[in-house]
């Protein structure tokens, strides 16, 4: 049976592995060790590991490297599949071969490309199993982390790894011109617009993607909207906990009220299922607009009497901010 070689840090990287511990650690979660890191041949790696994906974007940290997690045999209460803590591999042959293709392209020797590549694919990869694996109050993303959230995923783990390059002119010009594709589409570039976020804003709404992605069945697509807003935490976390989501708001009822609130929350883009709105998207929408600061003393009431009117009487909590912050 092959066994991939383990990959051996520099000194470099055991510094700033360090400085990640101490940020993460900082900021509630527990680090006391880190995960298993390999360095060989995609040949190697496939063998030990078949499932590994063929086809990726040559110019994404992903095809260099991976962080491979298994799904467990466990559901939780919504049905979402468990995870296991992943191993990193680091591709030799495809980073060897990178850096020739771009060596005309830096002013570097070929070796001093290849170190800096080599560390910048592999604070990528820890960007997943930190946003993964290490626990905060007793919990981590073992339940619910799913390969298909490809947005949320390569946030974090672009984030990670900006945060330890910025400022190391070869490594963020590897990450930010030749590992961040221009596509629009490419969930690999999503991280720029949340670069001037605070460190501690971004880790504590990653532990709010953590705890309710199974319970409220957040998307990839909202998780991002979430990333995007300045939000006070607590009135996240108060949005989820006191959402009721059998209430379905319709649309057409919605429009009818005919004033600016309305428009405003039909404005913030949610996607509709079967012509409504969830509650979970209304609340969020509520939450935006008062980040934003739209919503007035006056217009707050409308939106308490919008939630009398369109509210299931029945199980209607609602999301009273009005009362919870005294807004």
């Amino acid at each position: 049976m092959i066994k991939l070689n383990a990959y051996r840090f520099s000194a470099k990287e055991l510094v700033k592995m360090g400085w990640l511990k101490d940020l993460f650690q900082d900021n509630g979660f527990v680090i006391d060790r880190f995960p298993e890191v390999y360095y060989d041949t995609f040949k190697n790696a496939s063998k030990v590991y078949p499932n590994l994906e063929q086809h990726i974007n040559e110019d994404t940290p992903d095809y260099l490297g991976v962080y491979i997690f298994e799904y467990g045999d466990e559901k939780c209460e919504e049905q979402c599949r468990s995870t296991k803590e992943g191993v990193i591999v680091l591709f030799s042959d495809r980073i060897q071969d990178f850096c020739l293709r771009k060596q005309s392209e830096f002013s570097e020797s070929l070796i001093d490309i290849e170190n800096a590549l080599r560390e910048v694919v592999l604070y990528h990869e820890l960007g997943h199993w930190l946003s993964h694996w290490p626990y905060y109050s007793g919990s981590n993303w073992k339940c619910g982390y799913s390969a298909k959230d490809r947005i949320t995923h390569e946030v974090y783990a672009q984030l990670v790894a900006y945060w330890c390059v910025e400022g190391n002119r070869l490594n963020e010009l590897l990450l930010r011109e030749h590992l961040t594709p221009k596509i629009p589409s490419s969930p690999y570039n999503k991280y720029e617009i949340l670069v001037g976020k605070s460190k501690v804003d971004m880790l504590s709404k990653l532990v709010l993607l953590r705890k309710y992605w199974c319970s409220f069945q957040l998307t990839d697509e909202l998780a991002y909207e979430l990333l995007k807003m300045d939000l006070i935490e607590k009135c996240v976390a108060y949005a989820f906990e006191n959402s009721v989501r059998k209430i379905q708001l319709n649309v057409q009822a919605l429009k009818s009220l005919g004033n600016e609130i309305a428009f405003q929350v039909l404005a913030m883009g949610w996607s509709c299922e079967n012509g409504e709105l969830t509650c979970i998207e209304y609340d969020f929408a509520l939450c935006k607009l008062l980040a934003l600061r739209l919503l007035d003393e006056t217009e707050l009431r409308e939106v308490l009497n919008f939630e009398k009117k369109y509210c299931d009487e029945n199980s209607r909590k609602g999301i009273r901010l009005i009362h919870k912050f005294g807004l």
